[in-house]
């Protein structure tokens, strides 16, 4: 890590931050000249170049944009793909049985009328 630090350091990076979420720890520093300075305190901090905000106050790290809104994490966004696949699922299922449904009852009128001109033909 120090070795990466040096790097961004050196090639004039603006913001550097380093979560640790076992330990539960998030570290910043932000450029002031030549050198990249630490941020004191990163919970409450907005980036100035992002535009983002860092919030540990909930024994996790959230996101926040500009707005905002919380940026939602990988699982988060998994289980909500899976969710809207499983009700689009749902939606198709009960969609084939409305249509055999609709199919059926279409068979027994065209068998009724059958009997109705078998039944006017007498």
């Amino acid at each position: 890590m120090k070795k990466k630090f040096k790097f961004y350091q050196k090639y004039d990076v603006k913001e550097y931050y380093v979560y640790d979420p076992e330990k539960f720890k998030l570290e910043g520093w932000i450029r002031s000249g030549h050198f990249l300075k630490e941020i004191p305190d990163m919970n409450g901090w907005i980036s100035p170049n992002l535009n983002i905000k860092f919030d540990i106050s909930q024994n996790d790290l959230t996101l926040y944009d500009s707005a905002g809104n919380r940026f939602t994490s990988l699982t988060e966004e998994k289980y909500r793909a899976d969710h809207e696949q499983q009700r689009a699922d749902q939606e198709k299922e009960r969609a084939d049985r409305a249509e055999n449904e609709a199919a059926l009852a279409l068979e027994r009128i065209a068998e009724l009328e059958q009997l109705l001109k078998l039944n006017n033909n007498k």
